[in-house]
């Protein structure tokens, strides 16, 4: 099966990539679940250049017979800021993403599955600049704070089953501090046959983990550390000013 996609494996441009593989299983890429988010984090120490370590990442999957990957090395670096609502507890982060402002919404929770801490996160996006100042202007939202976030990603096919994954690692810094943190995330899947359940998202999140965590030269590590709580572990409250001056900034 994996021979068929021997020509698309060097393709970079992710539209391109997504388009073969659309041609080769004859439909296009659909989504178990819209609205949630599965993914597992795993976080690591050696301080790698980010680019390395998804290099690194990308040349171990690709040695199974299951995996093509897509090496657009899809590379950001921009601002985030945080805030959380008091009442529902979901975190809100806003940062320009390719040129727009973005308010990301997510509510995490965490499944157990095989030893590894699987989350599985409610998400939704708002790009309106108005609906965004109104969010961030509700009395139960708090500020929380700021760091910078670089982001090296690639994607990954498993051909056998049509699953597609988003494969991503990061650099995220707040006080002269980093986070270093790798993340697979389930991004969608080609409808060829097989019915597509939480189990098997869960499942196929946990092989690849496995595979790195087992296999790589990198000492990865099952974290369950969201972004908002690195920022929350490092932020110096005393020197916190409301980050509501910097979104208005954004909105611009």
């Amino acid at each position: 099966m994996k021979e068929k996609f021997y020509e698309i494996a060097s393709v970079k441009d992710i539209d391109t990539f997504f388009a073969k593989c659309s041609y080769i299983y004859g439909t296009e890429i659909d989504k178990y679940n819209e609205g949630f988010e599965y993914e597992i984090k795993l976080d690591f120490s050696n301080e790698k250049n980010i680019n390395v370590v998804n290099k690194i990442v990308s040349n171990l999957l690709e040695q199974s017979y299951n995996y093509v990957i897509n090496r657009c090395e899809k590379k950001t670096d921009y601002t985030v800021e945080f805030f959380e609502n008091k009442v529902s507890r979901v975190e809100n982060s806003i940062f320009i993403y390719d040129g727009k402002p973005m308010l990301k919404e997510k509510l995490h929770t965490i499944i157990l599955s095989k030893d590894y801490k699987v989350f599985k996160s409610t998400e939704s996006f708002v790009y309106d600049r108005e609906e965004i100042r109104r969010a961030i202007n509700k009395d139960e939202m708090t500020y929380i704070g700021s760091m910078r976030k670089e982001r090296c990603k690639d994607f990954i096919l498993n051909v056998q089953n049509g699953m597609v994954f988003a494969s991503a690692v990061s650099k995220c810094t707040i006080n002269s501090e980093s986070q270093y943190q790798y993340e697979i995330e389930y991004y969608g899947h080609y409808n060829i046959g097989v019915v597509v359940i939480e189990e098997m998202v869960l499942e196929e999140l946990v092989k690849i983990a496995e595979i790195l965590v087992n296999k790589s030269e990198v000492d990865f590590q099952n974290s369950e550390q969201t972004k908002l709580s690195f920022v929350l572990s490092k932020v110096r409250k005393e020197n916190i000013k409301d980050g509501r001056e910097n979104v208005y900034n954004i909105l611009l």
